[in-house]
């Protein structure tokens, strides 16, 4: 792991557990963590601010998916680097949709393993 990044994470997840989890293993990596609870949020979120360097989707929260979101975030910045994370299982069809609105999908819980494979591929 690479202690001296300093990148700013869009959380997306409408469960506490889930979030507070993936902020704790954030935290080893001294990111500014900032968190949507729902798809709608994210989005705003990525039209307010051009210093978001990731975004960690779940893909079901309320008001609108992660699915969704990711398409909307893909067009408003096309850089900025999504991975969608379930707990879902999919079939390889579904995967594929998935993958056109985002870099990766990742199955819940996702461990800090994962993580820093993740930073290093996409952000550094």
């Amino acid at each position: 792991m690479n202690n001296k990044l300093s990148k700013v994470i869009l959380i997306a997840d409408d469960d506490d557990g889930n979030y507070f989890l993936l902020e704790h293993y954030l935290s080893g990596f001294y990111c500014k963590v900032i968190r949507a609870t729902n798809g709608l949020e994210a989005v705003n979120i990525c039209k307010e601010r051009t210093d978001i360097d990731l975004v960690f989707m779940d893909m079901r929260m309320p008001v609108m998916d992660g699915l969704e979101a990711s398409k909307i975030i893909q067009k408003i910045n096309s850089k900025i680097p999504i991975i969608i994370i379930t707990a879902f299982a999919y079939d390889d069809n579904e995967l594929e949709k998935f993958k056109k609105n985002c870099n990766k999908v990742e199955t819940k819980p996702i461990s800090i393993q994962k993580i820093d494979s993740i930073f290093s591929e996409l952000l550094i």
